[in-house]
């Protein structure tokens, strides 16, 4: 079922943010191992353009703190180019937000 929904992607108008993965793997301490191999599944079905890396803030600060998070962002995300990882950690937000760097 998840697979359907992350083909969902491939549509010009659907993004996903997969910065609460860890709130999916209860079981699991930083550095959450199965949320990288979510999102490494995820951009190889999709690609890393539509996908972002929001902090889910405050909620996943009872699973996680704020440095663990954004270590555990670079983490998963390091079997990216860099260009490909700059998309996921802020690129992408700021095409679909309109933000100029």
């Amino acid at each position: 079922m998840w697979e359907e929904q992350i083909d969902l992607g491939l549509l010009p108008n659907i993004w996903f943010d997969c910065a609460a993965l860890p709130a999916y793997t209860p079981d699991e301490d930083f550095p959450f191992p199965t949320a990288g191999r979510y999102l490494r599944m995820a951009v190889d079905r999709i690609g890393p353009g539509k996908i972002i890396w929001g902090s889910d803030q405050p909620g996943l600060l009872q699973i996680a703190s704020l440095p663990q998070l954004f270590k555990m962002a670079k983490l998963h995300t390091s079997f990216l180019d860099p260009k490909d990882q700059g998309l996921i950690l802020g690129g992408n937000a700021a095409k679909v937000f309109l933000i100029r760097a």
